[in-house]
């Protein structure tokens, strides 16, 4: 896959995630509907994080998340065990379309490159360029958008694209 294509891929992917976020009132944000591990909030933080954490690790660099990004909403997180701040929906929202712009500055002209740390999530599976490692993001940010939608209908909401 070109450059293009998966850059477009990415941009495409984070609009349905701002998308589906705009369509997100905090009176629902932080419900954790029986059966569910977390919450709406949670998604939209863990989508950020693990976006951040994937490609910036992978090229060697740090990322500009604040820490308490990492603390809430890192694999393994759970909303039941927050005892500090969290963001608001807004502030999520303004770290998703800011982090889209870094991405795409970060990654620009480097696709085919072999990262210094390859994403390994396995034996069997092993991504060794950059391109990769976006695709393997954009494959988990559009499972969380499933999640999103899950939650959503569990917590009763008709339309998913209206704020409720």
């Amino acid at each position: 896959m070109n450059e293009e294509m998966l850059l477009k891929q990415m941009k495409f992917i984070r609009y349905r995630t701002i998308a589906a976020l705009d369509a997100t009132s905090e009176a629902i944000a932080d419900d954790i509907p029986n059966g569910f591990n977390n919450n709406l909030r949670w998604n939209f933080g863990h989508i950020i994080v693990s976006q951040e954490n994937i490609i910036t690790y992978f090229l060697g660099k740090k990322g500009s998340l604040p820490d308490s990004y990492r603390e809430l909403f890192n694999r393994g997180t759970s909303p039941k065990d927050w005892n500090q701040e969290i963001p608001t929906l807004e502030q999520l929202r303004v770290a998703l379309e800011k982090q889209y712009e870094r991405m795409v500055a970060l990654c620009s002209g480097k696709i085919a490159d072999e990262g210094e740390n390859p994403l390994v999530l396995s034996s069997e599976y092993e991504f060794k360029t950059l391109g990769e490692a976006i695709g393997f993001t954009n494959f988990h940010e559009s499972v969380h958008q499933g999640n999103i939608n899950s939650l959503k209908l569990a917590l009763g909401v008709k339309d998913l694209w209206a704020v409720q």
